[in-house]
């Protein structure tokens, strides 16, 4: 006989509700598994779903995880929904009201952020499409670990597109500085995948262009090498790469063909002298080329004249000569070898300058010794009174009429260097009495003044004359002779001087000066 038992009681299955196993699941917190008594299997799809969306709300560039993310929440509902069919089944209100409430939590939090990240996405977009990068970077800068969570993919776009945009805004900052490093900057930027910036491509162009500009008139402005070299690779580098902009680069370069010749001479030789230098072939070198055969001979000959008036001598024979090797045949020669004569006398007046130059009266320059020529002087020739620099006698060289000294190589005939005076001709002799006529009679020759003089010619240089000149004087002057005796013994006053007069020196230097 059956009889029911307590045991047969205890193995009736005990009702469940697939609709809110599935929908306690959908909250991705295993909440399904805990309503079918499954903890382990609970606990365990919680810990799945939080790892999965700590992925991709933390790594950058995980939103392919969300995909898992989302394969995971819809197997985890299928197999709730599955799970809680195999036993007995019944509804349950109360458990589809709190499951679907917490679900609804979870995933209306996600969906509301996910569109919140949606929107800012699409205005982010916008304003990077404009250039308007400050934007886009303020709306990036919100962008972090729930934004990801809502949409990775979106989110990290965005990111992408605020990295492009920093690009851009180095590129902003750089072009104050340096165009060349921002062009190649957004160079850079136009790689990019998240380049969105429809401008870009004319910014860059842009950039070059004004490279061009400052570039061309900065070597116009200060003949300066190295801009010039830069402003025609940059030229050519848009001429390559962007041919749309071919009548901004015509205008670059007709900007700088115009403004040669230069208001400076010299800074048209010297844009010149690179333009011609050049071996590169290229169609604006070549216009380049053409302009400047035409302007070069006339401003190197100008510079050469403008450095001479300057008193920049080596500098200006330097270029008068440049003219003379590069334009052999052309009008202006004639007056370039002139110039480089004017040059060569304008060097020579100033090295001999130098050399006669001296700091005390009675001085012997080094000019005495190692004397030079200054070709402009007026040879030592014909007739006339010629006019020279005296040396080592200042009173002699002040005894002289203006007329017959120079105070400047330029104004020179002669240069000469006078020693120190020493008895010459015996002019005549004289009785003296010693002691005032009491003693006995005493002979005493007087000499004229005999001074050493090295006669040079500044014209060449050369030495003309090396002898004593001899200034005469009045003898037996004074009356009265002073004079000491050496250890006691009275030997006589000794050879005397004349008394030579400033018209004793001129009559003695008038031989060498008026002919």
């Amino acid at each position: 006989m059956y009889l029911p038992t307590i045991a047969d009681e205890s193995v009736t299955p005990t009702p469940r509700d697939p609709l809110a196993v599935a929908v306690g699941n959908a909250s991705l917190l295993g909440v399904g598994y805990l309503l079918l008594g499954r903890r382990a299997l609970g606990v365990l799809s919680a810990l799945v779903s939080l790892a999965l969306l700590g992925v991709v709300g933390g790594v950058v560039h995980a939103g392919w995880v969300q995909w898992v993310l989302l394969a995971w929440w819809a197997a985890t509902i299928v197999h709730g929904w599955v799970a809680a069919r195999r036993g007995a089944t019944s509804t349950m209100a109360g458990q589809r009201v709190g499951v679907a409430v917490l679900a609804v939590a979870v995933l209306g939090t996600l969906l509301v952020v996910r569109l919140d990240l949606n929107g800012r996405a699409d205005d982010a977009t916008a304003a990077h499409e404009r250039g308007d990068c400050d934007r886009t970077l303020s709306i990036a800068d919100g962008v972090g670990f729930w934004q990801r969570i809502g949409d990775g993919p979106v989110a990290d776009d965005l990111l992408d597109s605020a990295e492009a945009c920093r690009l851009v805004q180095r590129a902003r900052g750089l072009a104050r500085t340096d165009r060349l490093a921002a062009a190649d900057t957004m160079a850079s930027y136009a790689l990019l995948p998240a380049a969105r910036w429809s401008g870009a491509r004319r910014y860059h162009e842009d950039l070059l262009l004004d490279q061009v500009r400052d570039d061309l008139r900065t070597g116009l402005a200060n003949a300066d090498r190295p801009a010039l070299e830069r402003g025609f690779d940059v030229l050519a580098t848009v001429r390559t790469d962007f041919p749309n902009r071919q009548q901004d680069t015509d205008a670059a370069l007709e900007a700088f063909l115009t403004g040669l010749p230069t208001d400076d001479a010299c800074r048209t030789v010297g844009v010149t002298d690179w333009i011609t230098q050049q071996k590169t072939e290229s169609d604006d070198l070549d216009s380049a080329r053409t302009v400047a055969a035409k302007v070069a001979p006339l401003a190197l000959l100008t510079c050469a004249d403008t450095r001479l008036a300057a008193g920049e001598a080596a500098n200006a024979r330097t270029t008068y000569q440049q003219f003379l090797d590069t334009y052999p045949h052309d009008p202006g020669a004639p007056r370039a070898t002139r110039g480089v004569t004017l040059a060569t006398w304008a060097i020579q007046l100033a090295e001999v300058r130098g050399l006669v130059t001296t700091s005390y009266a009675d001085e012997t320059p080094a000019y005495c010794d190692n004397p030079k020529p200054y070709g402009a002087a007026r040879p030592y020739r014909g007739r006339g009174t010629f006019r020279a620099m005296i040396f080592g006698q200042d009173t002699q060289r002040k005894a002289l009429p203006g007329n017959w000294r120079a105070s400047d190589p330029k104004n020179a005939t002669l240069i000469i260097c006078a020693g120190e005076v020493e008895h010459g001709d015996v002019a005549q002799t004289c009785t003296y009495y010693k002691n005032s006529g009491y003693g006995a009679p005493v002979a005493v020759s007087f000499h004229k003044r005999e001074t050493p003089v090295r006669v040079y010619e500044v014209r060449t240089g050369r030495k003309l004359a090396d002898f004593g000149l001899q200034i005469g004087g009045a003898a037996c002057r004074p009356e009265f002779l002073n004079y000491r005796t050496p250890a006691g013994v009275d030997v006589g006053p000794g050879p005397q001087y004349v008394q030579s007069s400033d018209e004793d020196i001129r009559a003695a230097y008038r031989t060498m000066l008026v002919r």
